[in-house]
């Protein structure tokens, strides 16, 4: 909902976002796994790797904590300034949520 689209913004194409609302988690789940170059969507296999690296960065050090101590009790904070940062997307102009290039 309203509050899930920014924290999801931080982590997937806008395109992933609209998509979810609008048509479900099937369908965003089936572009997720694959590849795509349209004015709405770019994305494939490395950018999947740079997601799956991004949140093991975020994540591991509270694995590690909880793994050192079970009896740990965090709350887990996103820092405000994370995003995940595609390369491939670096050069790209989004317009409307639409990738000029393509």
């Amino acid at each position: 909902g309203t509050l899930l689209s920014p924290l999801l913004q931080k982590f997937f194409p806008y395109s992933f976002i609209a998509t979810l609302k609008e048509e479900g988690a099937d369908i965003m789940l089936r572009m997720f796994d694959k590849d795509s170059e349209t004015p709405e969507l770019i994305w494939d296999a490395g950018m999947r790797v740079e997601l799956r690296f991004a949140v093991a960065e975020v994540l591991d050090p509270l694995i590690k904590s909880r793994q050192e101590n079970a009896k740990l009790d965090v709350d887990f904070v996103l820092p405000s300034n994370f995003y995940i940062k595609y390369k491939k997307l670096e050069d790209e102009l989004i317009i409307g949520g639409v990738y000029v290039r393509v």
